[in-house]
């Protein structure tokens, strides 16, 4: 090592003090490149731990603010060597610590404004882009406007809807359709909604982000107004916080279940029958009837099993009707599947088909299956004998006919997506979920929680697990040399039957829906978005009209993230400043 500078050989010494293999023979370029990659993982840890650190429970209980602490089920978000998973580093969106600490606090200290002043008719618009492949987005702002209209009856709501469609506008809610037909952008909106945004009090995006809503903020900077600019807040999806819009730098906000997230929206569910379905086709396929008699839906309860499953994929699809079949493969009473789209089943018979397959796994002691599609009837036979597996696909369901599904429906539902997701758990409903590549960040959130918190309910446990082994196989893209964990559990993942099979037996368990059922519970008792957003709107109307009140709460919050003030003192400081601003 003579020919290397003292530099390299301080570097060298480094690696070996800090139990690193070195090859005193490597190329240098290799040895530097462990030092650099040894500082990083150190440095990802170090921040890791001081925020999981950061906070007392003993403080926020002193606080009086216990239930906003942050609960850490899942740790920063990390990016994994293709070539050595052991190496690992935090994604450098997540590496900033007084950022995560605000990020962290905010529910908490956001609560503190419940109940401060606001005047009368403060303007609130809420700006949606309803995306063409579902009505998640437009269901969530609804249920967002519906919570703000009972918080806050005072307020002047307008609703902005991007879309692509004619929708089922609620007239309780002003309404401004924006339509575009391939691309929202900014040239949709006229001058006329750009001015009635310009006069508002808060502009609040909530759940996809509009693409071009820079673009859009701009003009209206440029537009002349005697009222100040309004206040603007960003509400993404679940599971979005790693995404380029709503990442901790961004100053955004995101739903879902990690600690840097705002949980998720929980709805008041209502006792559902089903003589009070609107859709005329699921009724007649179940009853022969539109006006079902309390006499008829016991005879139907008695002789069959109804499930909800609202399913995006092949794989997924496959995982939850297989494991349905299992969990029910002693019972002869028949099993009819509600399903709102059959793409998923038409593909898996294709590819069945193609392999010179049978359609099933096992038989599961069903006699044949029979799709009811608009019209149509296909009948599938399977074995000789058994019981019927019928998949009714009514096409659109209603927001409330999805609502009443739900609550219908037999334990173990499939769901894929924000809105679905919601239902289940606000109906206390065991669900599978399936879903596309996006909602991955979201699953891990899921299970994580589910580890946590589940110990004791070990089928419901294993549930979870096979949970994330079913979206080990939906299709992501991953390059480079820095890869997410997925990738590797893409590498090691059980066979769609063995999931399956694994999911039916354990459901046989009473306990895996006791589980199931305790796991909703802390969803909607510990990770509700409900009242995050009620405090959100108000600390954003209270700002604007008292600017001081922001700076101040600015200017506490940095002390505080920079480890110059206490969690119970940053509480009292803004308490006292409440009280002063009343």
């Amino acid at each position: 090592m003579s020919e290397i500078s003292p530099f390299y050989r301080e570097v060298f010494s480094l690696l070996r003090q800090n139990g690193a293999e070195v090859d005193s023979g490597a190329p240098l370029h290799e040895i530097i490149h462990n030092y650099h990659q040894r500082l990083k993982e150190e440095h990802s840890f170090r921040i890791e731990l001081q925020w999981m650190n950061s906070f007392s429970q003993k403080e926020f209980q002193e606080a009086g603010l216990l239930a906003y602490f942050p609960r850490i089920y899942r740790g920063l978000p990390r990016f994994y060597d293709r070539e050595d998973p052991s190496c690992s580093r935090i994604k450098k969106n997540f590496s900033h610590l007084p950022t995560l600490k605000a990020l962290s606090v905010d529910r908490a200290l956001f609560s503190l404004y419940e109940g401060v002043p606001l005047e009368k008719k403060m303007r609130v618009a809420f700006l949606t882009w309803v995306i063409p492949d579902g009505l998640g987005d437009w269901i969530a702002a609804k249920e967002a406007a519906a919570l703000l209209q009972a918080q806050f009856p005072e307020i002047e709501l307008h609703w902005f809807v991007l879309t692509s469609r004619s929708l089922p506008f609620d007239a309780s809610v002003t309404t401004h359709p924006i339509f575009y037909e391939k691309d929202p952008t900014v040239a949709a909106f006229s001058y006329e909604k750009k001015k009635l945004l310009r006069e508002m009090d808060l502009i609040l995006q909530i759940p996809t982000f509009f693409p071009e809503t820079n673009l859009l903020l701009g003009d209206l900077s440029q537009m002349a107004s005697l009222r100040p600019f309004p206040k603007v807040e960003h509400i993404g999806e679940y599971g979005f916080l790693e995404s380029g819009w709503f990442h901790p730098k961004t100053g955004n906000r995101s739903m879902g279940l990690h600690a840097l997230e705002k949980g998720v929206l929980i709805r008041s569910m209502e006792k559902a029958s089903f003589a009070s379905l609107e859709n005329k086709n699921l009724l007649l396929w179940l009853f022969d009837t539109e006006t079902p008699s309390p006499a008829q839906v016991s005879a139907y309860r008695r002789a069959n099993r109804f499930h909800l499953a609202y399913l995006a994929t092949v794989s997924g699809g496959m995982i939850y009707l297989h494991s349905l079949l299992k969990r029910w493969e002693e019972e002869l009473a028949g099993i009819d599947l509600c399903t709102p789209t059959l793409g998923w089943f038409i593909r898996w018979i294709e590819e069945r088909k193609s392999a010179r397959l049978p359609l099933l796994e096992e038989a599961y002691g069903v006699r044949e299956i029979i799709l009811c599609f608009e019209e149509h009837r296909y009948v599938i036979p399977i074995a000789s004998k058994g019981k019927l597996l019928r998949l009714l696909s009514p096409g659109y369901l209603s927001d409330s006919d999805m609502r009443k599904l739900m609550g219908l429906s037999e334990d173990w539902v499939a769901v894929r997506g924000d809105q679905s997701f919601t239902e289940a758990v606000s109906a206390g409903k065991p669900f599978f979920y399936d879903g596309r590549s996006h909602l991955r960040y979201f699953v891990k959130d899921l299970i994580a929680l589910a580890e946590n918190r589940l110990s004791g309910y070990r089928p419901a446990l294993q549930i979870f697990r096979m949970i994330g082994q079913a979206f080990a196989w939906t299709p992501c893209e991953e390059e480079g040399e820095w890869v997410d964990e997925s990738f590797f559990h893409r590498q090691e993942r059980l066979s769609l039957g063995s999931i399956a099979t694994e999911i039916g037996s354990n459901l046989k368990s009473p306990e895996a829906l006791t589980g199931f059922r305790f796991f909703c519970r802390i969803v909607r008792d510990e990770h509700s978005f409900n009242p995050f957003l009620c405090h959100l709107v108000q600390r954003s109307l209270f700002h604007r009209l008292r600017p001081q009140a922001a700076e101040e709460e600015h200017r506490l919050l940095s002390l505080y993230v920079n480890g110059h003030l206490s969690f119970l003192t940053l509480v009292k400081n803004l308490r006292d400043d409440m009280i002063r601003w009343r």
